[in-house]
C-alpha cells in the first residue's frame, strides 16, 4: 500500500508541473530548507544541491525531523500523519515554520519553487507557493 501511495504522489507531483509521469528529468530536489521552532529544532538550515543526501547522527538527534519538515512540502499530512499542533517545539512559543528553495534538477531548467508551510497555535496552517524567475 504504501509503494502505491508513493507513487501515486509521484505522479501528482508530475502532473502538477507539467512533466510526464515518472519522466526523471522532472524530479526536484530541495536547494535551502529553513526550520523554525520545529520538533526539536529552535532553528535551523541547510542548503543542499542535487546530490543524495545522507543523514547520520544519534538516536534522537533530529534526522527523521529532517525528513519529516520536507515530507510536509509535498501533499498530506507528512511522512507521519501527525496533527500540526504536535510538531511545534515543545519550549517553544507553539507554532512553528518549515520553508523551504525547491529547484528542478540542472539537466531540465525551470523557475524554482519557494514552498512555505507555517503554523500557528491560534490560526489554521498556511502553505504558500511562490515561484522564482
Amino acid at each position: 500500500m504504501r509503494a502505491a501511495l508513493s507513487g501515486h504522489r509521484e505522479r501528482a507531483v508530475d502532473e502538477a508541473m507539467g512533466e510526464a509521469p515518472g519522466d526523471p528529468s522532472a524530479r526536484l530536489y530541495v536547494e535551502e530548507l529553513k526550520l523554525t521552532n520545529f520538533r526539536n529544532y529552535e532553528r535551523a538550515g541547510v542548503r543542499l544541491d542535487e546530490r543524495p543526501v545522507v543523514l547520520v547522527g544519534d538516536n534522537g538527534a533530529g534526522k527523521t525531523n529532517l525528513l519529516e519538515a520536507v515530507s510536509l512540502l509535498g501533499p498530506g499530512q507528512g511522512l507521519r500523519g501527525r496533527d500540526y499542533g504536535e510538531l511545534a517545539r515543545k519550549d517553544g512559543p507553539g507554532g512553528w515554520a518549515v520553508a523551504a528553495t525547491v529547484k528542478p534538477r540542472k539537466t531540465r531548467p525551470a523557475p524554482a519553487l519557494v514552498v512555505r508551510h507555517q503554523h500557528s497555535a491560534s490560526a489554521q496552517p498556511v502553505v504558500t507557493i511562490a515561484r522564482l524567475s
